[in-house]
């Protein structure tokens, strides 16, 4: 009598047919555990930083929230663009203040860290950041930011913003007043440039005109002939009244 031992062996070797015994090991490449870590690396050095990025991402990373949130309309001046002033991944070229000078590099630099551009001025931008020769000119969009109730700040809170690493208080830096009293500077010349052209200074209507010229009948019966005509028979046409003339001449 066969023991408890033998008689599991037996009931785990018997079956209908013959057994096959499966291997970890799988003839497909993609279950293979080498090709299954080559994938994972694979996937894995999309999300790695570069090496030779370090100091740009740590720049980026500490600079690029500075205005998270933050959006904001540009009115510059400047067109003119130098390629040494173009904003990489990491901010802006330093060769000095012509970057916030600029429409293009300003708003790549404002994209930069963080704030999103406003081609208009509307009431959900939250600053109008402007040049100083933009302000002096009262450019379109900073007559609107005026007319919206939009706080206009000076470019240099930008410029101090970055270099400090963080968002400072905008109170020192906003130009509402300057804006509101060079609005009300332009009124006033508009105003005193209408009076002056309607004074009694301007001269009468007729001045600087010459004698008035009496012009022919345009009408088409002097064309054709018709000298019957209910519009040129009377003593207004002058043309019918010169043929009457030169015909009256010809009969005598």
């Amino acid at each position: 009598m066969a023991d408890k031992g033998d008689i599991v062996g037996t009931d785990l070797s018997s079956s209908d047919g013959p057994t096959t015994t499966r291997s970890s090991s799988s003839d497909g490449p993609s279950s293979t555990p080498n090709n299954t870590n080559r994938r994972r690396n694979k996937r894995k050095r999309k999300h790695l930083p570069n090496e030779n990025n370090e100091d740009a991402t740590a720049t980026t990373s500490c600079n690029g929230s500075i205005f998270n949130g933050l959006i904001v309309a540009i009115s510059a001046l400047e067109s003119k663009h130098d390629k040494t002033n173009e904003v990489t991944t990491t901010g802006v070229n330093e060769t000095g203040d012509d970057t916030y000078q600029n429409y293009k590099t300003l708003k790549q630099l404002l994209q930069a860290l963080g704030a999103t551009i406003s081609p208009q001025v509307h009431k959900r931008v939250h600053y109008l950041i402007s040049t100083d020769s933009a302000i002096q000119n009262l450019t379109q969009r900073v007559r609107q930011a005026a007319k919206r109730k939009v706080d206009v700040v000076d470019v240099a809170w930008v410029k101090d913003c970055r270099e400090k690493g963080t968002r400072i208080n905008v109170d020192n830096y906003l130009c509402n007043d300057l804006v509101e009293c060079l609005v009300a500077e332009k009124e006033k010349r508009d105003r005193g440039s209408m009076k002056m052209c309607t004074s009694s200074d301007v001269g009468p209507d007729d001045l600087g005109w010459s004698s008035p010229i009496e012009l022919d009948c345009c009408c088409v019966c002097h064309e054709n002939g018709d000298d019957e005509c209910p519009w040129c028979i009377g003593p207004d046409c002058n043309l019918t009244l010169a043929r009457k003339a030169k015909a009256a001449r010809q009969t005598e």
